[in-house]
């Protein structure tokens, strides 16, 4: 189970956007996970190039558009 170190939500244009520090736990799990089990196979330091313990992504659901609470 995850757990979140601290999170933000910030609305940019006129959609929600969280950002959030990841834990240790979180940054270990991450760098378990082979890029094959993964529907986008990206490596997280190619999306999060910079102070990759920090992530911030846009909470709109690509499906129905839903946003997560």
């Amino acid at each position: 189970q995850l757990e979140f170190k601290e999170c933000k939500t910030v609305v940019w244009r006129g959609k929600p956007v969280f950002l959030y520090k990841r834990s240790a736990h979180q940054m270990k799990q991450l760098s378990e996970v082979p890029l094959s089990a993964l529907k986008d196979p990206q490596a997280d330091k190619d999306r999060f190039p910079i102070k990759s313990e920090y992530a911030v992504v846009i909470g709109i659901c690509t499906h129905l558009g839903c946003v997560p609470a």
